[in-house]
Order: C-alpha cells, then sequence, then structure tokens
C-alpha cells in the first residue's frame, strides 16, 4: 500500500510516502505561514524522486488536527483537492497522536503525553498508551494547565511537545513523579501520520477512510473533558 501523508499543524510542515510499511522519503521545514507556498511543490518534488505517481498512491493521510488553525485547515484543504484529483480516499489523523508516536518511538516509553499551544491560556492535551502495533487513547482535549488531571493509568508517562515548554513548570507539578521526561522540541510529523493511518487501515480496513467531502479538522475546542 502506497500512502502520500501531510501535516501542518504548527510551524512544520512536512511530507512523507509511505508503502508498505517502509518510509519512502520525507521532508520537513520549519516555515511559519508559508505551508500554502511549500506543500505542493514539495510533493511534486518527493513524488518525482520516488518515481511515483499521484494516481499510483492509495490513499492521501493528513494531520487533521489539533492545532493551529490556519494549518490544520491548510493540511484538510491540500489533501482534500489531491484526493478529488485523483479519486483517492482520505484518513485524517490526530496530530496529538502522531507526536505520540514519535514520542513512543524515539524514548521506547509506551505511555505518552502530548501537549502544544491552544492559545486562549489553553492546551492541546493527548495521553496514549502505545505498542508497535497499536495506540490507545486515553484522553485528547483542550485544557487549561491547572485542569490536568492525575491519568487513570498507572505507570510512568513520557511528555512531548511544544506545550511543555511552556508550562512544563505546572505540568511537571501536577503529575509528580510519574512523569519520567520530556521532549519539548517535537514537531508533529508526516511520517508519523503515514504510519498510523497504515496501522488503523490495517486494524479496520475500508472502515477509516473518507471521501473529500467527510473529511474535516479536528478542532477540540470546547470538548468535554473527559478519560477513558
Amino acid at each position: 500500500m502506497r500512502i502520500v501523508a501531510l501535516e501542518s499543524s504548527g510551524d512544520a510542515c512536512s511530507l512523507a510516502l509511505w508503502q508498505d510499511g517502509t518510509l519512502v522519503a520525507s521532508w520537513l521545514e520549519i516555515a511559519p505561514r508559508q505551508h500554502t507556498q511549500l506543500l505542493l511543490p514539495q510533493l511534486e518534488r518527493l513524488l518525482t524522486a520516488a518515481e511515483w505517481s499521484l494516481n499510483q498512491c492509495d490513499m492521501i493521510a493528513f494531520g487533521a488536527g489539533p492545532g493551529g488553525f490556519t494549518g490544520i485547515r491548510i493540511a484538510t484543504a491540500v489533501a482534500q483537492g489531491l484526493a478529488f484529483s485523483c479519486n483517492l480516499p482520505l484518513l485524517p489523523v490526530s496530530t496529538l497522536q502522531a507526536l505520540g508516536l514519535q514520542g513512543y518511538r524515539l524514548s521506547g516509553e509506551a505511555n505518552q503525553l502530548t501537549a502544544f499551544d491552544a492559545r486562549m491560556g489553553e492546551l492541546y492535551w493527548g495521553g496514549y498508551c502505545y505498542s508497535p502495533t497499536t495506540v490507545e487513547t486515553i484522553i485528547e482535549a483542550a485544557v487549561t494547565p491547572a485542569a490536568v488531571a492525575e491519568l487513570p493509568v498507572s505507570g510512568e508517562w513520557f511528555g512531548v511537545g511544544s506545550g511543555w515548554q511552556r508550562d512544563g513548570v505546572l505540568l511537571q507539578q501536577r503529575l509528580a513523579a510519574r512523569l519520567r521526561g520530556v521532549n519539548a522540541s517535537l514537531h508533529p510529523e508526516a511520517a508519523a501520520v503515514a504510519a498510523l493511518a497504515a496501522m488503523r487501515y490495517q486494524q479496520q480496513g475500508d472502515a477509516v477512510l473518507q471521501t473529500p467531502f467527510t473529511a474535516l479538522p479536528l478542532y477540540l475546542r470546547n470538548k468535554v473533558v473527559s478519560v477513558a
């Protein structure tokens, strides 16, 4: 299966080509407010270098959010346009979940807490438990740092994302001794979006696929905080 993935929820803009469990090619650039200028030319470059055509791909995966309002709308719109032009299905992926997968792969810690700035004094906050073939969502919401609660899953946790730089002291106080470490420098990447899309498709098949008319951004605003 060939997957084209794109992600532009924050300052980073990235693309990935994925085939049968292998990352074929990727690109990432920290380029605030330049996503619209970069995505399509860089995608053409990647496809040419890999000797792929978009028509030969099986799906387009994209970071659907949460994240910057403009960034996730750009990712959604570009993915919708590409899918419509080539009659390809879409698979939206949580950017928080993709960020957690990157943390899991780098740290080896199964329990990941993802956080990045949601503005208005809030964080986009996610808690996930990973294995090589599965991911379990514990919490995914927009919260104030002071509202972050003790997680119901036992064990230690690893924090990733820029929210740990802005509110790390308060978050560490809230989570006390259960926090094993933090990497505040990670950005959500298209390679992780592609890996999660492949994982979900392998587990659920066509049921997870959407059309350009049904695939929408994930904002998380006004979502009631709950735990599974």
